[in-house]
C-alpha cells in the first residue's frame, strides 16, 4: 500500500514538473526565435543541421549560423543547441564531437568573459585538422547554460542537472562560437561579447525557469 502511494505521489509531482516544463520550453523557443540576422557588422544565414544530429539530441531549438563581418570579413559559425532533456545533451561537445570529425585538439582551457554585469564561464578549444595541403585550424569557445541560474564549462555541470529529478526535465543548452579566420584572443574575447549581448535574453530566459511559473 505504501509503494502504490509513493508511485501515485511519484506521478503526480512529475505530471506537475512536466507542465511546468511545457511552458519553460514554449518560452524559451520563442526568445531564441528572435535572435538576428543582422547586428552591428555581423551579418548570418541559416547554416544545416545534419538530421542525424537533430535525432539524437531531440532539441526544443537549435541555432546554426554562419556569420561574416561586413567590414573585416571575419567568419564565425554560431551555434546553440537547447534540449528538453539535460540528459539528451550529455557527451554532444567539442572533445567528443570534433575528433569524431577529423579534427584533433590541441588545447582546451577554461576561460571567463565577462559582459555588461554578467560573468560566464566556459572553455575555449583549439583544434587542427592535418588536410593535403595545408593545415586547418578551428578555435572554439563554448560554454553551458543551465536551468539553476549559471553557466559552466563542460558536460559535469550538465551531468549534475541530469542527475537531479527536478531539473532534467528543463534541460540544458549549449553554445559555441567557432571561429573559420584567424583572430586575436583579444578579437575573440570582443566578437564573444558582440554575440553574447545578442543572446543575453535567451540565456536568461533558460536560466531561470521559475519565472514561467511566476509568469505563465
Amino acid at each position: 500500500i505504501v509503494l502504490l502511494m509513493l508511485i501515485g505521489v511519484d506521478r503526480r509531482l512529475g505530471a506537475g514538473r512536466g507542465a511546468d516544463a511545457g511552458a519553460y520550453h514554449a518560452a524559451v523557443r520563442s526568445e531564441a526565435q528572435q535572435f538576428p540576422y543582422h547586428f552591428g557588422d555581423w551579418l548570418g544565414i541559416d547554416a544545416p543541421v545534419p538530421q542525424a544530429a537533430v535525432t539524437m539530441l531531440k532539441p526544443n531549438f537549435i541555432i546554426s549560423r554562419r556569420y561574416q563581418n561586413i567590414v573585416t570579413g571575419e567568419a564565425i559559425n554560431f551555434i546553440v543547441v537547447h534540449c528538453e532533456d539535460a540528459r539528451d545533451i550529455l557527451g554532444h561537445y567539442p572533445p567528443v564531437c570534433y575528433p569524431n570529425q577529423g579534427w584533433r585538439i590541441e588545447a582546451a582551457r577554461p576561460h571567463d568573459w565577462v559582459v555588461g554585469q554578467v560573468s560566464i564561464l566556459g572553455t575555449r578549444y583549439a583544434f587542427s585538422n592535418s588536410l593535403a595541403d595545408s593545415r586547418a585550424r578551428l578555435m572554439i569557445d563554448n560554454f553551458m547554460v543551465l536551468p539553476t541560474g549559471s553557466t559552466g564549462r563542460g558536460m559535469d555541470e550538465v551531468e549534475l542537472v541530469a542527475r537531479d529529478g527536478a531539473l532534467k526535465h528543463f534541460g540544458a543548452a549549449q553554445v559555441q562560437l567557432v571561429f573559420l579566420t584567424e583572430v586575436t584572443d583579444a578579437r575573440r574575447d570582443q566578437v564573444f561579447a558582440e554575440f553574447y549581448e545578442q543572446f543575453s535574453l535567451i540565456a536568461d530566459a533558460i536560466k531561470h525557469p521559475e519565472r514561467i511559473a511566476l509568469n505563465p
